[in-house]
């Protein structure tokens, strides 16, 4: 499998380092390993330790992702619901960036997600980037069946797809901002990707730093690098 490949690995780590960070709301790290079940990518997201544990498979002619497990906490979505939003938001975009690149570099014209009900249902927003969607039976019982296709021109569309979810994403939050205090305490602070949203996001308002005299702190970006 493509995960004991050295190069491939290295190349994942590599495009999670090269993230451009002042286009994205949280920063990441990737980590490769095996599994029972397979090989398996996690996407970490630093600031608030979420992450999606991705299991795939190498198939002639798609990339098959049998598992998408994606792990939160409340606390955040306790204290500051457009900053949780946002968290899932661009982790979920974050792990499509992942995938497709993966499928890129197997020369694969699809990718195949084989999902339970509830893996499902993280991309039920998501529904229009997918070719075609159906159900079958497995051996773990009923699987819901998504295929993205990666060939040129579609993977183009796909990521002007990711861009513009994005650009509305700190849309969104240039508005919340006036009305949420911790969510404009994080975007003002310059050192926002080394600060801890897993403890309790409370204390984040205790921590002292120079705040912009700008009544906005949300710009809108107009490209973004994956």
């Amino acid at each position: 499998m493509f995960l004991n490949r050295l190069n491939m690995v290295e190349a994942l780590k590599s495009l999670v380092a090269k993230w451009k960070q002042n286009n994205l709301i949280f920063s990441y790290k990737i980590t490769c390993s095996a599994s029972p079940l397979g090989p398996q990518i996690i996407l970490h997201q630093n600031q608030t330790d979420y992450r999606i544990t991705i299991k795939l498979h190498d198939s002639i002619g798609s990339l098959i992702i049998s598992s998408f497990n994606v792990e939160e906490s409340p606390e955040l979505e306790d204290t500051c619901q457009p900053l949780f939003d946002a968290a899932l938001i661009e982790l979920m975009l974050q792990s499509l960036t992942v995938i497709i690149f993966c499928a890129q570099q197997l020369n694969k014209n699809d990718v195949c997600f084989r999902l339970s009900e509830d893996e499902a249902k993280h991309f039920s927003t998501l529904s229009d980037i997918f070719s075609t969607t159906s159900y079958c039976m497995t051996v773990d019982g009923k699987r819901q069946t998504l295929i993205l296709p990666t060939w040129e021109p579609y993977s183009e569309i796909l990521f002007n797809y990711i861009n513009d979810m994005k650009i509305k994403l700190w849309q969104v939050l240039w508005a919340e901002q006036k009305s949420s205090n911790l969510l404009r305490i994080y975007l003002q602070n310059p050192n926002r990707f080394t600060v801890s949203l897993a403890r309790n996001p409370k204390t984040l308002q205790k921590e002292t730093f120079i705040p912009s005299k700008k009544e906005n702190v949300v710009y809108f970006p107009k490209v973004f690098n994956f």
